[in-house]
């Protein structure tokens, strides 16, 4: 059977190996850590000398710090990472209405992995438009919505060399455009033919555009790229804070810096010495899922300390509880982040992604209540606030995988192992009382609300992050009440995270604690397998709480929840899933054409429930909920099946990413209609575009497809 954490001991250079000699690197110019470590100075010069090898062999783009300010000049060109992200979305934006209200699509901004960014402020486009030739750059999220219209000299169609989430450029025969991001609120753009900012009037030479509100002013400023050229380079820049000369000023020098320099940082990331190893033939679907989630990490700002993730800029912006937790699941498999100097033109080093994934887990835990709950959204200035609305408890499993990744790297260390292993468990001392205030939490909160079960219950069906499915509708729960309902996956992530707090428990040496929620656990799942296992479906289902049940028996209220669904499966996860009694019944569900055997496997409530359709939870395909079924068919030696659901699952996000240029939020799960006709809470919006957990657990699965493959 497959380890849930792959070995990465078949790769060349590991994603491990890679960050802690980067690491090491720097710990060996410290002369504090040379005389921590008693590294003599043999020793120590070599490795410095190996370091500045290592570390001048890895980047991707050689910039020098001077280029930034060199005469500007027609574009010279610059070499381009192999399967660097180059389909055109400008196709792919929600159409007015609905909770996206438009406001969804390629996005195109400054990633917090590179520098500062503001999520209060929001400086974020939507890139619009037929083809490369003409279209624009819409900033929905700012308080007064601006467009940059944009006239390049491309041929008129949508090919392009490059097209990431903060770099797009075209390598024409004549004349060649580029256009990226080299701060959070500066845009720099060459080779365009006209640059317009849409409702702006004239000042100082450029082109300014004043909110509504009178807070937060943008500046397009232009000039010929030589005395010869008919093309501009430009600069837009926005401030909340600045006068609107600060602004111009900012926006004129901007227009100095080499824009093949700035865009050249922000590609380094894409260098086959920095990415995990896919199956031949996915390296572009895992670079575009590596740019989804570069755009969407964010730094410290407000309350939160440290960089954090967003589902998407835009619409949802914010901190959300469980999405963070799939975002850092596929951090950890970034090794190498390579981090630009302010401004953007140089690298300076490296960030690796363990770390990355730790400070998202940490940003969400402290933004707890006083009470010890978690909410469902927190912002940089509500982080901390009373907890109205929870999400799915997998925190604690997302710490103990990021430990366990953390764990393998500090162990393949030649020097240097004691402080990094110490790091790591450092990082669970911290996240354990706060971990063990949530959990106990969502004991007080969502309890069984008869109190005759351990198992658990939301309020509302947004809390479960299956929102809107037809488990929560009125009609199946009594009466119309969702905390009637003891539901399959809160009971069975409940007890998948308190066997994950036992274990941390467990590692920092609390064998008391461990054995306190290794007992809650065990008692949550093995109600879960008595009260929720349904003989007549042969699935696990959601079943009505006994005062409610009792409540209705006039009515004939059945105990169990009519709607199967893809939480069905979930109890796969545990450890003591009964999988000799029913992994059978499982697999037999999941290949009926009546119920769960789709042509996009695997719908997310059964293909037998009343009123299935393509809105969201009410019918399409999750790539999150595929991805646990995934495990658990796996954790039990179902490999086949296991590895049919993960080729379809990646197969379909290919297949609309080529036809698209963008990831979504979710997936017709007959195959018929395209994503972006798709109902989203009665709108026919779509899902979100490049969404974060889409990215995050497509790349989790193109390295499971090449492990799965390899064992085979």
């Amino acid at each position: 059977m497959l380890p849930l954490v792959s070995s990465s001991s078949h790769h060349s250079l590991s994603r491990a190996k890679r960050f802690h000699f980067a690491l090491s690197c720097r710990q060996s110019r410290s002369a504090k850590r040379i005389a921590m470590l008693q590294v003599s100075y043999i020793r120590s010069s070599l490795s410095l000398l190996l370091c500045h090898i290592f570390l001048a062999s890895t980047l991707a783009v050689p910039v020098d710090v001077d280029d930034a300010f060199k005469p500007k000049g027609p574009l010279r060109g610059f070499p381009i990472p192999a399967n660097i992200p180059n389909v055109w979305g400008g196709n792919a934006s929600a159409p007015p209405g609905g909770v996206l209200k438009g406001c969804s699509g390629w996005l195109f901004g400054f990633s917090g992995l590179d520098g500062t960014t503001s999520e209060l402020d929001n400086f974020v486009a939507l890139v619009e438009g037929d083809t490369s030739a003409e279209f624009t750059f819409r900033f929905c999220g700012l308080d007064s919505p601006r467009k940059l219209r944009v006239t390049t000299p491309a041929s008129g169609n949508q090919d392009v060399d490059v097209a990431t989430n903060d770099v797009i450029y075209n390598k024409g025969r004549k004349n060649s455009f580029l256009i990226t991001f080299a701060t959070w609120n500066t845009m720099v753009g060459s080779g365009i033919k006209n640059v317009e900012l849409e409702n702006s009037t004239r000042s100082g030479g450029c082109s300014i555009s004043t909110a509504k509100s009178g807070v937060g002013v943008v500046a397009l400023c232009t000039q010929k790229m030589d005395s010869l050229s008919t093309l501009l380079s430009y600069a837009l820049v926005y401030s909340r804070n600045m006068t609107v000369h600060d602004v111009i000023v900012k926006a004129k020098e901007s227009l100095a810096l080499d824009v093949e320099s700035v865009a050249g940082a922000r590609l380094a990331q894409y260098n086959v010495k920095f990415l995990p190893p896919v199956r031949s033939g996915r390296e572009k679907l895992r670079n575009k899922a590596i740019s989804i989630m570069r755009v969407n990490s964010l730094s410290a700002e407000g309350f939160i300390k440290q960089r954090w993730s967003t589902p998407d800029r835009m619409p949802h912006r914010w901190m959300w509880l469980w999405d963070s937790c799939f975002h850092s699941i596929a951090m950890n498999l970034l090794g190498s982040i390579p981090k630009p100097q302010v401004g953007g033109n140089k690298i300076n080093g490296f960030i690796d992604g363990v770390t990355v994934s730790w400070e998202y887990l940490k940003s969400v835990l402290d933004a707890a209540a006083s009470d010890g709950g978690i909410a469902i959204q927190r912002t940089p200035s509500t982080a901390g606030k009373a907890v109205d609305q929870t999400q799915p408890p997998l925190l604690s499993w997302s710490v103990w995988e990021n430990y366990k990744v953390a764990l393998e790297g500090c162990q393949k260390l030649s020097f240097g192992k004691e402080a990094c292993l110490a790091t790591a468990v450092d990082r669970l001392q911290y996240a354990f009382p706060r971990l063990e205030g949530y959990l106990r939490w969502d004991i007080r909160e969502r309890s069984d609300p008869s109190q005759a079960t351990p198992l658990m219950s939301w309020i509302k069906g947004t809390e479960s992050g299956m929102d809107n499915s037809q488990r929560f509708d009125a009609n199946v729960t009594s009466p119309g009440n969702v905390r009637s309902m003891l539901a399959v996956d809160f009971s069975t992530f409940f007890a998948l995270d308190t066997a994950r707090l036992a274990l941390i428990a467990k590692e920092i040496g609390n064998q008391s604690a461990s054995k306190t929620w290794s007992a809650i656990s065990s008692n949550m799942s093995s109600a879960m397998h008595e009260l929720l296992w349904d003989k007549g479906t042969k699935l696990y289902m959601d079943r009505h709480a006994e005062q409610y049940r009792n409540a209705n028996a006039a009515r004939s209220t059945p105990i169990f929840s009519t709607i199967k669904s893809v939480a069905s499966f979930l109890p796969m996860l545990l450890d003591d899933f009964p999988a000799a009694e029913r992994l059978p019944a499982m697999l037999e569900a999941l290949a009926s054409p009546t119920l769960f055997n789709s042509t996009i496997a695997i719908p997310s409530v059964s293909l037998d429930t009343s009123e299935f359709s393509t809105d969201m939870w009410r019918g399409p395909m999750w790539i999150n909920t595929n991805y646990f079924v995934y495990l658990g068919l796996r954790k039990y030696g179902a490999l086949e099946q296991a590895k049919s659901i993960l080729s379809a699952t990646l197969d379909c996000v290919e297949t609309w990413y080529l036809r698209t240029g963008v990831f979504f939020e979710f997936y017709d799960a007959k195959g018929q209609s395209d994503p972006r006709t798709l109902l989203r809470k009665g709108a026919r919006t779509g899902g979100v575009r490049d969404y974060h957990w889409t990215a995050a657990l497509v790349l989790k699965m193109l390295e499971e497809e090449k492990e799965i493959m390899e064992y085979q």
